[in-house]
């Protein structure tokens, strides 16, 4: 049996007035229905999850919405300093047409791993740079040019590791090694 809500007018039918210690709520009744009370608490239980994972989804959203914007501020920052002919002696100037790859291709990196690199341009090309040094034999740079070139060097411990691959959305498989092999070491 499970209780059935009623609700108590908080009157005595002699008086008028509430008998002493009665409740002016709604109170609990046996009723002879059938209890569904267990699937009353999954549905509860279930609604709840799928709350927690919307608010979680959406946070986790929001954050990569902020990581890109705060890249993208540090690419613009870089780009009014080396965007004119010789920034730094004979560079060639940054290629504002990167940043937009070069903010798609830390999307791709697992960020809360990484934490966020370092933002630039390459002087002697103008391409974008991302760079991730954490310590002496841990070092990671990645650029990316106009025609879509993902340039990479990295040094993880004793191996070292350089290349360019096409960039069509995804990383290539040997920057997602390079990548696990960076985020597993302390």
């Amino acid at each position: 049996m499970t209780p059935a809500l009623a609700q108590y007018d908080g009157r005595s039918t002699l008086t008028g007035a509430p008998p002493f210690g009665a409740p002016s709520f709604p109170v609990a009744i046996w009723s002879p229905r059938p209890s569904n009370r267990g699937q009353r608490e999954r549905q509860a239980i279930r609604t709840w999850q799928a709350g927690r994972d919307a608010v979680q989804s959406n946070a986790t959203e929001q954050a990569r919405r902020l990581q890109r914007f705060m890249l993208r501020l540090r690419f613009q920052k870089e780009l009014d300093e080396c965007g004119e002919p010789g920034w730094i002696d004979d560079a060639i100037p940054a290629d504002p047409e990167t940043i937009p790859l070069a903010l798609d291709v830390a999307e791709q990196c697992p960020l809360d791993d990484l934490g966020d690199p370092y933002c630039s341009f390459d002087p002697d090309t103008g391409d974008a740079l991302l760079e991730w040094r954490f310590a002496r034999r841990r070092v990671l740079i990645l650029t990316i040019n106009s025609q879509r070139k993902l340039g990479y060097a990295a040094l993880v411990g004793d191996n070292s590791y350089s290349g360019t691959k096409p960039f069509a959305g995804e990383l290539p498989a040997t920057v997602m090694r390079i990548l696990q092999e960076l985020s597993a070491q302390p």
